[in-house]
């Protein structure tokens, strides 16, 4: 239902962006932390200490900021609230042979559309790049929890795989985007040689996490996209 489906795009990427101001700086807090663990040396550790602390002063003087959070929480939540209502009244009129058809045709769609964002990864850093297979593996754990019941162990199984990416890849798109605020606003964090410290951390650390991403994304998406899509369609079939 393409015009459906555009609609409700709009309106959650409206409200999504009512609320990134107050997402990216929790998510800079958040990923400070995360270097912090990863720290390679007590100069290192200290310095990321220090920028965790003027991030975490930062958000919280946004947060602070008049009743904009609250609003936009608030606002997010009567948005929710309209797009089950319009979901609510979608209806499927079909038979079991259609139905999977439909479930297959989106299922092989899903997965073609990981193995290009896949592909593109391959030889570069591009975070943006990353960014969208991060985008598209989410699309597959969405489909995963939708038809979980047609094979649960096994839909589990790549369940946990899938979120492993996207949990990976999100810290990298959190690392590009602090790496992004300090190309923009340098004097945001303090001393050049703290600075310095963050970039290296900042770099080692994407470096692993693309790999690693890599790796299990490999595992998780071996299978051909035909070959799986019509297992869903034969399932579908049988469970219907």
């Amino acid at each position: 239902m393409p015009a459906f489906r555009r609609s409700e795009n709009v309106r959650i990427r409206n409200m999504a962006r009512t609320l990134s101001t107050s997402r990216d700086a929790t998510a800079l807090v958040e990923v400070s932390l995360y270097l912090l663990d990863h720290a390679g040396n007590t100069d290192e550790r200290a310095a990321l200490k220090r920028i965790g602390k003027l991030l975490t002063a930062r958000r919280d003087e946004q947060v602070a900021e008049g009743n904009q959070l609250e609003e936009g929480v608030a606002a997010a939540i009567s948005t929710c609230g309209r797009a089950l209502d319009s979901l609510s009244r979608i209806t499927f009129q079909d038979g079991s042979k259609k139905g999977a058809k439909r479930l297959a045709k989106g299922w092989r769609k899903a997965l073609e559309r990981v193995a290009v964002a896949q592909q593109a990864c391959t030889d570069t850093t591009d975070a943006h790049l990353f960014h969208e297979l991060r985008k598209r593996s989410q699309d597959y754990r969405f489909y995963l929890d939708m038809l979980q019941r047609l094979w649960p162990s096994a839909m589990h199984a790549k369940r946990i795989e899938v979120t492993k990416v996207v949990d990976l890849l999100g810290h990298h798109n959190d690392l590009a985007l602090l790496a992004s605020l300090v190309d923009e606003q340098p004097q945001l964090f303090g001393k050049s040689e703290d600075v310095a410290y963050l970039l290296s951390a900042v770099i080692t650390r994407q470096k692993i996490l693309r790999e690693q991403a890599l790796t299990v994304a490999a595992s998780v998406f071996r299978d051909d996209p035909k070959t799986e899509s019509r297992r869903i369609k034969l399932l579908w079939r049988d469970a219907v």
